[in-house]
């Protein structure tokens, strides 16, 4: 069997609110994967409808089409939070759903890797910008509203700490 039929039959397991890692191949994802010793550079969170909603840069809070992001698994990881029941994850996608438009936060990205450099991920000075997102942060604040927390800071939560999770399994 191809390795892009086997993908596609391995993304058939998705289900609305699993958790769509992906390495990006920009210069700031590169940058990101390297100071946070992760394969992941970006987070989204499945629909349950053939997108993924996630916090992007220039973008803010959109839609994206999964085939797209599934082009080639090699970049990409499911995960899934485990015992999330059906009511949750229409919970937190309704959290992301409130949020579609707004801005990306690049202070905040700033701000993290400032955190991630001088090893201060577990103290928070604040969030410079409350209203707007970068993926992970998005993704942190929408599951800490049914309950699921992956880290003290949600702030402070980047791909790894999502892909580290006790939290979750990897379904992809």
């Amino acid at each position: 069997m191809s390795d892009a039929r086997l993908c596609m039959l391995n993304v058939l397991k998705i289900e609305r609110g699993d958790l769509v890692l992906s390495k990006e191949q920009s210069p700031i994802s590169w940058i990101l994967r390297k100071i946070s010793k992760s394969q992941w550079s970006h987070v989204g969170i499945y629909d349950g409808r053939g997108k993924v909603i996630s916090a992007v840069p220039f973008k803010g809070v959109v839609y994206k089409s999964y085939g797209d992001m599934f082009s080639k698994c090699t970049n990409v990881g499911v995960y899934r939070v485990k015992g999330l029941s059906v009511e949750k994850a229409d919970k937190v996608i309704e959290f992301c759903e409130k949020h579609k438009d707004t801005k990306y936060d690049f202070m905040q990205a700033a701000v993290l890797g400032w955190r991630i450099l001088t090893k201060s991920l577990k103290t928070n000075t604040g969030d410079p910008n409350p209203n707007n997102f970068v993926c992970s942060e998005l993704v942190a604040e929408a599951f800490e509203s049914v309950g699921v927390s992956f880290a003290r800071i949600a702030d402070n939560v980047l791909p790894v700490t999502i892909e580290k999770s006790n939290l979750v399994r990897r379904i992809i």
